[in-house]
């Protein structure tokens, strides 16, 4: 879970004496672990249901209640890892603006249009800029209030 590789010398030891496996069925049954224990971790599943849905699907008890107690015994650092390597939006590192008003131009006379001109500099080193017209800095402005008020809910 931890991103690390397998060792397959160990996976054949623990397999036990006098059991052939080839690397490929090897690699197959730690995807598998993998994927149950990932998914059980994220969804917080507990140990007695993980154990009938691996009956269910055929896993010999016996085996049940190796992976279970596996899962018991690290439920805490799967969690701690799902948390580190979880989805992340970049965060928000700068914000720059000014507000222009367009009084008239060439073509038309007395438009007095303001508008907003946005830089927003992001942690993965990007740099948004872009401008709005009143109503839609409005129409943003009112969607991250109502955005931010959500989330004061949630959290």
């Amino acid at each position: 879970m931890s991103g690390g590789s397998a060792d397959f010398a160990t996976v054949k030891t623990l397999t036990g004496v006098g059991v052939t496996i080839q690397q490929s069925e090897a690699k197959a049954a730690l995807a598998a672990l993998h994927f149950i224990f990932e998914n059980a971790a994220r969804f917080s599943v507990e140990a007695s249901v993980l154990q009938m849905e691996l009956e269910q699907l055929g896993l010999p008890s016996m085996h049940c209640k190796s992976v279970v107690a596996s899962y018991a015994d690290n439920l805490a650092e799967l969690r701690a890892e799902l948390t580190r390597s979880g989805l992340r939006m970049p965060s928000l590192d700068r914000v720059e603006w000014r507000v222009d008003c367009v009084l008239d131009s060439s073509d038309v006379q007395e438009i007095n249009a303001p508008s907003v001109q946005l830089r927003l500099d992001v942690s993965s080193g990007r740099t948004l800029a872009f401008e709005l017209s009143e109503d839609m800095f409005h129409t943003l402005h009112q969607e991250l209030q109502t955005a931010k008020g959500l989330m004061t809910t949630l959290g």
